[in-house]
């Protein structure tokens, strides 16, 4: 137990917040209010996706994603790294 408490305490903080459209309870990423949380120690790195998507009007719209992530997702060459 002792171990888990010390690994908890040692865990990194990440903002999490999206500002992606159809999430109208998630912080938003240009909103004051996005806060910092402490992440999982198997989450090693912070993680911004940012990019734009055609909604289903038609219409584009810019989005940001903000979370806890692992440094393996932002290699390219991992085999869990999106293309």
């Amino acid at each position: 137990m002792c171990s888990l408490l010390e690994l908890t305490a040692l865990a990194h903080k990440c903002y999490v917040c999206t500002n992606t459209p159809g999430f109208p309870t998630a912080k938003q990423c240009n909103s004051e209010d996005v806060e910092s949380v402490a992440c999982n120690p198997l989450l090693d790195k912070c993680m911004t996706v940012t990019g734009t998507i055609t909604i289903a009007s038609g219409e584009s719209t810019n989005f940001q994603v903000k979370n806890c992530s692992n440094a393996i997702l932002c290699n390219p060459d991992s085999p869990f790294a999106s293309k």
